[in-house]
């Protein structure tokens, strides 16, 4: 068996990682301070433009 990433799925985690830094992280511990918990359809729509929720 191979347990090795493919291409497309290093893709998929490198793309996750700089949404996640660009668009989460510079509002985390704001967020968190305040117990809030921002809408999830802006991100989704954010993800889904950067090709993070398609097949």
């Amino acid at each position: 068996m191979n347990f090795q990433l493919s291409l497309s799925q290093k893709s998929l985690i490198e793309r996750a990682r700089a949404f996640a830094l660009a668009e989460i992280a510079p509002y985390a511990a704001q967020w968190d301070a305040q117990e809030h918990i921002p809408p999830l359809f802006p991100f989704a729509v954010r993800s889904a433009n950067k090709g993070l929720l398609l097949p």
